[in-house]
């Protein structure tokens, strides 16, 4: 017996922002021009608990900062390697290009942080 595996739509593209919805609730919402308007429903939060904006505002960081991160991730790995291989050139490269990712990653993982 085969099993089938279904594929994955692909994700809203980032970045991602918070839009009130009103009194009661934020949407979180993506640019993504396969829908009309270009401006797709994401998931909509209640404010009816505590902590409901900065759990929503968290996951919109989270997504707007993750593919920067997972860069920063596989180039800090491809340093150590170098550097395992005495490669110090390729090393210094790919920390430096790391570096210049936190710099920009960090203001964007940030924004919108309570205080």
């Amino acid at each position: 017996m085969t099993t089938q595996v279904k594929s994955t739509p692909p994700r809203t593209p980032s970045p991602w922002h918070l839009e009130s919805k009103g009194w009661d609730g934020l949407f979180i919402r993506g640019n993504d021009e396969r829908v009309p308007g270009g401006n797709r429903l994401i998931a909509e939060a209640s404010l009816m608990y505590d902590g409901a904006e900065a759990n929503a505002a968290h996951i919109v960081r989270c997504v707007n900062s993750h593919e920067a991160l997972v860069r920063i991730a596989e180039l800090v790995q491809h340093a150590a390697q170098n550097r395992a291989d005495r490669d110090w050139t390729q090393f210094h490269l790919d920390l430096s290009e790391a570096a210049e990712l936190a710099k920009q990653v960090a203001p964007l993982a940030a924004a919108g942080a309570p205080q």
